[in-house]
């Protein structure tokens, strides 16, 4: 994220702009609450459809031209697949493949046939989300590649600091229902600013830390250096503050990660954080030091553990799945704890994923994940010495993993928005580029990067 960039100025600032609209539009998408109500899921997705059609216009249909990359067209893959669940079918087929949906849909209308989705209007809307985020993948990568990678950073760190620092300010749990010219606010500003839960505040706040850390890391002004720093300590701050006890260990892990890589001892990355961030967990969790209250043992710790076993009792009863996005109506019955109270989320992303997409749903989604990896292998030998390591690009990622394994965040369209483009900020960052992602780029000089590439 060094370097000149392109000579063209107004070239620069048209692509800076397109890079400054989608994430305006994440931020936008999560003042709305992480946009989980239906019709808010449709019009997010719409909007992040209007984005990914200006960035490929101000990038000269860059990302039309070069099509669908591999990743991409694993994501459109998994779309099809969320989307197959929608689909009706006759009853024959509905019993022999999604038995559970079979036995709900006959004892409450005496006829199997239809979708195998528990709830094929929640999927279907939840598949147009999918589309539109694969498509925000395309346009972010087609933004990097024609010079906006340091536009998106920047414009990537003013939304984190409007959320953490927004939280920060409000600083207290409870919504005062203000009025707003009369018209009562749905939903006012709290410890966990625009969003309903603390667990999708924290994972939007620290997927952010991508942009940050990557202005430290390639610094082209003074300033873009001190919006990096600020904006971290802003993130992680918020994050403390809300009591995210899972985002106090993704933020222990990052910085472990950050250091241990700024210290040459890469290969030992995984120990060491894996090791720093269990004796966070251990000794909040015993009660010894000053994170004992942020990470104590609470009162419903054992519904969430109660979900995550009948979210597996779930999984084997219908291995094809339950239809993406259907899991608050598929979860309750056949004796599910916890029983009084509604399980809207399974309480972990990877679980809920699991079950809502089946069996070929994991398959693909590994698939894509195995992609992802040599996708970043591949451009960290293409960078030379000019890139940098895979574990600080995804600082974010790695802060973020916590949350989603033991929270669902990511379900949240904003949040996953959010993700979206601190991968394509990650795979520009490892490919030690500026912009210039397109052939023929300038690789970055090392100079002042504070991470060895090794």
């Amino acid at each position: 994220m060094t370097g000149a960039g392109r000579p063209d100025g107004s070239r620069s600032g048209v692509v800076g702009g397109a890079a400054t609209l989608l994430v305006a539009t994440g931020v936008a998408g999560a003042a709305a609450g992480g946009a989980t109500a239906a019709f808010h899921a449709v019009a997010f997705a719409a909007a992040l459809v209007f984005a990914a059609g200006v960035a490929g216009l101000a990038t000269r249909g860059g990302a039309a031209r070069a099509g669908f990359t591999g990743l991409e067209a694993l994501g459109l893959a998994c779309v099809a697949w969320a989307a197959l669940a929608a689909v009706p079918l006759p009853a024959s087929v509905v019993a022999a493949v999604a038995p559970q949906t079979a036995a709900a849909r006959a004892a409450a209308v005496g006829d199997a046939s239809g979708p195998w989705s528990l709830d094929a209007g929640a999927t279907a809307v939840a598949a147009v989300g999918l589309a539109a985020l694969v498509l925000l993948a395309t346009a972010v990568r087609a933004v990097v590649a024609a010079g906006g990678g340091r536009a998106l950073a920047r414009a990537t760190c003013v939304g984190v600091l409007l959320h953490g620092g927004a939280a920060l300010l409000r600083g207290r749990y409870g919504e005062d229902d203000p009025l707003l010219l009369g018209w009562t606010v749905r939903r006012a500003l709290n410890a966990w600013g625009t969003f309903p839960n603390r667990t999708q505040a924290a994972a939007y706040l620290l997927v952010g830390w991508t942009a940050a850390w990557g202005l430290v890391a390639r610094p082209g002004r003074r300033a873009d250096r001190a919006l990096g720093v600020v904006t971290a300590a802003v993130a992680a701050a918020s994050v403390v503050a809300s009591g995210s006890r899972a985002g106090i260990v993704g933020i222990v892990a990052a910085l472990g990660t950050l250091v241990c890589v700024r210290a040459g001892t890469a290969r030992r990355v995984a120990l060491g954080v894996a090791s720093a961030a269990l004796a966070v967990a251990a000794a909040g969790a015993a009660g010894v030091g000053p994170l004992a209250g942020a990470l104590a043992w609470r009162a419903n710790e054992g519904t969430r553990l109660e979900i995550w076993r009948g979210t597996l009792d779930l999984a084997q009863r219908q291995p094809v799945g339950i239809g993406w996005g259907a899991f608050p109506y598929a979860y309750p019955g056949d004796g599910r704890a916890p029983t009084d109270r509604w399980a809207a989320v399974a309480e972990s992303d990877l679980l809920q994923g699991a079950v809502e997409f089946g069996a070929v749903g994991v398959a693909l989604a590994a698939l894509l994940a195995v992609a992802a990896v040599r996708a970043l292998r591949a451009d960290r030998r293409v960078a030379g010495p000019g890139g940098l390591p895979v574990p600080v690009a995804l600082a974010g990622w790695v802060a973020a993993a916590p949350l989603a394994l033991t929270g669902a965040p990511f379900h949240a369209p904003a949040v996953a928005a959010a993700g979206v483009v601190a991968w394509g900020l990650a795979r520009g960052l490892v490919r030690g580029h500026d912009a210039s992602g397109a052939p023929g780029y300038r690789t970055a000089s090392t100079a002042e990067s504070p991470w060895r590439a090794s």
